[in-house]
């Protein structure tokens, strides 16, 4: 099974504090310039005005992501299953491809299960100031996963430790920023037939969401911010297709007819839905 073995402010298992370089902002205004209206979404996802405001904000720079905050607006006031709330969700769906990973997890974006990414894993690094792939102490640790926040510059990244023969294999989420803050927790899988298989990782604002497969290919989740305190939550027994719409985590469980919710990133409990509620709201995940 897997277990939090330790977490807190400083924590490097066998490993080493992370380096920063500066990332732009890929696309549209800066971050120094956006960081108040993000605040503002982070602080209230469901704030329709908030999100009008910001859009506002970046029509006056002719920055496109107007469009994209302006129709995830009108999606509020549009009926469940309504034709003209698909035409709205499908476009968003085309623009998202456009924009950063990081802003659209701010301001609420479908996503769905994803392989490992190496591009953006060296991206990362590289931002990170890490090597993708690298010896210590005759152990190979391997970046499995990794994000960095345009907000903030903080780096996520999620790295395995394996013995030659492979037959000892720890994990380690480790989160660190330019202002020296540092947080990680360590996870563990006893069973090598079941290495821990990242999905999706992404910065909410100061919070860092990892989800991942592992023992018997089940699906589980870590919160980790720089608080140190982790939030490990288990979701899944068996192989379980997942997405996220907005702030919403759907999985579908097996042999079930309803879908399980969560919050996100809180990782907190919502009412399931059934398979026709899900599908009005986007939170039927892909077969």
């Amino acid at each position: 099974m897997i277990r939090s073995v330790k977490s807190g402010r400083g924590f490097r298992p066998r490993g080493h504090a992370l380096s920063y370089k500066s990332e732009p902002v890929p696309g549209g205004a800066g971050v120094a310039e956006d960081e108040p209206f993000i605040r503002a979404l982070l602080a209230a996802p469901d704030d329709r005005t908030a999100r009008l405001v910001y859009a506002d904000w970046l029509d006056d720079r002719s920055d496109p992501r107007a469009e994209y905050l302006r129709l995830s607006a009108r999606l509020t006031e549009l009926p469940l299953g309504s034709d003209e709330r698909q035409t709205a969700r499908e476009r968003m769906l085309t623009l998202q491809h456009e924009f950063p990973s990081w802003w659209l997890a701010v301001v609420g974006y479908r996503a769905v299960p994803q392989a490992s990414d190496r591009e953006r894993i060296a991206k990362a690094a590289s931002v990170l100031g890490r090597l993708v792939e690298r010896t210590v102490n005759g152990r190979t640790v391997m970046t499995e996963a990794a994000a960095v926040s345009g907000l903030t510059g903080a780096g996520a990244v999620l790295e395995s430790w394996s013995s030659w023969n492979n037959d000892d294999i720890e994990y380690c989420f480790q989160l660190n920023d330019r202002d020296g803050r540092e947080a990680s927790c360590e996870l563990q899988i006893y069973d090598p037939d079941f290495p821990c298989g990242p999905e999706f990782l992404e910065w909410y604002g100061d919070t860092a969401l990892l989800i991942y497969r592992g023992v018997r290919h089940g699906l589980y989740a870590c919160r980790l911010g720089f608080d140190g305190a982790a939030a490990h939550r288990e979701l899944a027994l068996g192989y379980s297709p997942w997405v996220i719409n907005g702030r919403e985590l759907g999985i579908r469980r097996s042999h079930g007819d309803h879908i399980y919710r969560l919050s996100v990133p809180d990782l907190a409990e919502l009412h399931p839905l059934s398979l026709v509620q899900a599908v009005a709201r986007g939170l039927l995940p892909p077969s």
